[in-house]
């Protein structure tokens, strides 16, 4: 019985908790990412810059 209710438990603990987080974390990755975007952006161009006029 014991193994069964664990066995259970760690099926709901799996759908309950590791889906959401996979989702959140793949959502904020994109969030991070659009946040991140102009800052990647402005530090690509200013190595460019620099980079050329060395």
């Amino acid at each position: 019985m014991t193994t069964a209710s664990s066995k259970r438990n760690g099926t709901f603990f799996c759908s309950f908790y590791l889906f959401p987080i996979l989702h959140l974390n793949i959502a904020g990755y994109h969030i991070l990412e659009m946040a991140l975007d102009p800052i990647t952006v402005d530090l690509r161009s200013n190595l460019f810059i620099t980079y050329i006029s060395t």
